[in-house]
């Protein structure tokens, strides 16, 4: 799954330019919502993914922020986030992240939840996804400004 799919990348990333990153992190939103993104909690890896139902073989993952790394192509085209510890790091450093992700993850037994921001209930799953979104592009534009 996307789990094991990002331990295998991280083995072989190699830095794209500054501005090759922050080209592709301002492209995310445009991107996600022409492609039809996905949101998976996977809580056994504690990883929360944003990216198309699967992500193409042909990617390698990049770290834009100290919480964030974006999925690019051979085009430096974005296919996907993945933040790290999203329940333990994210939501501690995001507030206003905490009321709308347990709408969106309720609490349940099941390690992976998958949401479609279009079609979740009460449009909190697109609300999450806008917000998730923003942070995610001003985080990298923050944080790559000081490499």
């Amino acid at each position: 799954m996307v789990g094991n799919y990002y331990m295998e990348k991280m083995t072989s990333v190699v830095e794209p330019t500054i501005k090759d990153l922050v080209a592709a992190v301002s492209r995310i939103p445009a991107v996600a919502k022409k492609e039809g993104w996905k949101l998976t909690l996977d809580r056994d890896e504690g990883a929360l993914f944003y990216s198309p139902p699967a992500i193409s073989s042909g990617t390698e993952l990049y770290r834009i922020s100290s919480e964030a790394s974006v999925y690019l192509d051979n085009n430096a085209n974005p296919r996907g986030i993945m933040i790290e510890c999203y329940e333990t790091n994210f939501l501690e450093h995001h507030k206003n992240f905490q009321s709308i992700s347990g709408k969106v993850f309720p609490a349940k037994e099941e390690e992976v939840i998958e949401v479609d921001p279009q079609r979740s209930n009460g449009g909190e799953g697109a609300e999450f996804a806008k917000m998730l979104e923003k942070a995610i592009v001003q985080g990298a534009q923050e944080d790559l400004a000081k490499r």
